[in-house]
């Protein structure tokens, strides 16, 4: 080991123990929840719980289609399997979440060793301690849904991304960080089908454009078969790794839904596109939901915005057949009122109050402002996404494509979730990329920078107090039912 990685291990290694020995407390105190609360006894979770109990194995369930794509139920069946051959007195389920946990934690690892041992970064390890941390990250990989599972993938899919961008990497080497790449992108897809559009924005920007755009900068001819040459380089190195790597992960699923439907598709398309419309427009109505378990069982947390309902969903009606055209429509109806509208779900997707998204209900006041403070941090990295883009456009700054993966892969996320509906579980694959961001931007920037990204972040915390002060607000409820 050479003097300057051991000087690293030093630097880094007391806020890593430390990270993942609060990681294990907050999950420990998530996992022995009682039953309700951590998704044992309704709604998605007992739906994933029941394909995997329910399969004869591993292969039924990875051929099986239905409302839910078989990636995550397959996670969850090869833990019931290992269980069973090693003859384990041990419950799979809670096996399969301490995979989820550990899976965090590596790729938050792996993605910091990539920035500060191969791209040279200056990042704080503080936010290695915060990333690791997170209590909603944590507090979901407790719970059998697959948030966590697709946000340890994404961001691992990240880190490699951002590991061919090192300067003086072999085309080969810079080839296969992309396959992997974007194999874990179709692996996510398959987990979350979300993903599948996150995948379809973010390959022709990140793999693609910008690539052709670094090389062609750094080829002093800068003529237009300097441009073409830096293309092909482009294509060949970053774009055709990741679609294979796509393509590889993601291509049974939409084999299996072909044989059975006769039609592309990942999941059953009638259920997808009723979902897809129902999310829509629960979306229009609302900036966010929570959720609650218990009486009254009108306080079910679909609360409606009257901005929201006066100005969008009172206007529009979202049909299955057309979805993402009606939606187009709604929002050029109401154009002027669209950027406070979409203001609104940026600041809910990022706030991620709950102690989980099955425990409104016992979220003590502390718990609240715990997840929210993470929550802000990632909303600054979210506003430091954007200064970064403009900073890049206007030319005020170098052309660092490796940090490009982080920006560009929070901005489309976000692009992408605020036209549906907002539970505060959403926003977590893009919390760990936000906190490079915010790292990143911070530790360069100068203090009048700084002190303008943080007054960006006023609108978050007002929005939030706003929500909290409402009548039906989730704290509000905590305040008048007291645990």
């Amino acid at each position: 080991m050479t003097p300057e990685a051991r000087a690293t291990l030093r630097r880094f290694l007391p806020w890593t123990l430390g990270g993942c020995a609060l990681a294990i407390a907050w999950f420990v105190y998530n996992v022995t929840l009682p039953p309700l609360y951590k998704g044992r006894i309704c709604c998605d979770s007992v739906g994933y719980i029941a394909i995997a109990n329910e399969a004869s194995g591993l292969w039924e369930i990875f051929l099986g289609v239905s409302n839910r794509s078989f990636g995550y139920p397959l996670f969850l069946g090869a833990h019931k399997a290992l269980v069973q051959l090693l003859g384990l007195g041990t419950d799979w389920v809670v096996l399969s979440l301490v995979t989820s946990l550990v899976f965090h934690i590596v790729a938050v690892l792996f993605l910091y060793a990539v920035l500060v041992h191969r791209l040279k970064m200056n990042v704080s390890p503080a936010f290695l301690l915060l990333a690791l941390a997170h209590p909603g990250l944590v507090s979901h990989a407790a719970l059998p849904l697959t948030d966590s599972l697709a946000t340890s993938i994404s961001t691992a899919a990240v880190a490699f991304a951002m590991w061919g961008y090192e300067d003086g990497l072999r085309p080969r080497s810079t080839m296969f960080l992309q396959l992997a790449a974007g194999a874990l992108l179709g692996a996510d897809i398959v987990i979350r089908p979300t993903f599948l559009m996150v995948a379809a924005a973010t390959v022709p920007i990140v793999w693609l454009l910008l690539p052709a755009l670094h090389h062609a900068r750094r080829d002093p001819e800068k003529t237009r078969g300097a441009r073409l040459r830096a293309l092909g380089v482009a294509v060949r190195q970053f774009a055709l790794p990741v679609v294979a790597g796509l393509v590889l992960a993601s291509a049974m699923a939409p084999r299996n839904c072909f044989a059975k439907y006769h039609t592309a598709c990942i999941i059953d398309p009638a259920n997808s596109a009723e979902t897809k419309a129902r999310s829509i427009r629960y979306g229009l109505e609302m900036p966010r939901v929570w959720t609650t378990f218990t009486p009254p069982r009108d306080r079910t947390g679909w609360v409606s915005d009257p901005f929201s309902v006066e100005h969008f969903s009172s206007r529009c009606t979202i049909t299955e057949a057309a979805a993402l055209t009606d939606l187009a429509r709604c929002y050029a109806r109401g154009a002027p009122y669209l950027p406070l509208h979409l203001a609104k779900k940026t600041i809910g997707l990022y706030d991620n109050f709950h102690l989980n998204t099955y425990a409104a209900d016992i979220t003590r006041p502390w718990h609240a402002v715990l997840n929210r403070s993470f929550g802000w941090l990632a909303f600054l990295g979210f506003v430091c996404s954007i200064h970064h883009l403009q900073a890049v456009l206007r030319k005020k700054r170098a052309f660092e494509p490796a940090l490009v993966v982080p920006m560009a892969f929070v901005l489309l996320y976000t692009a992408i979730s605020i036209n549906f509906h907002i539970e505060s579980r959403y926003g977590l694959p893009a919390v760990v990329p936000a906190f490079v961001m915010a790292a990143s931007t911070l530790q360069s920037a100068s203090r009048r920078t700084k002190l303008l990204l943080l007054a960006c972040t006023v609108p978050f915390v007002v929005q939030t107090f706003l929500w909290d002060s409402a009548p039906d607000a989730s704290i509000e409820f905590l305040r008048l039912h007291p645990v």
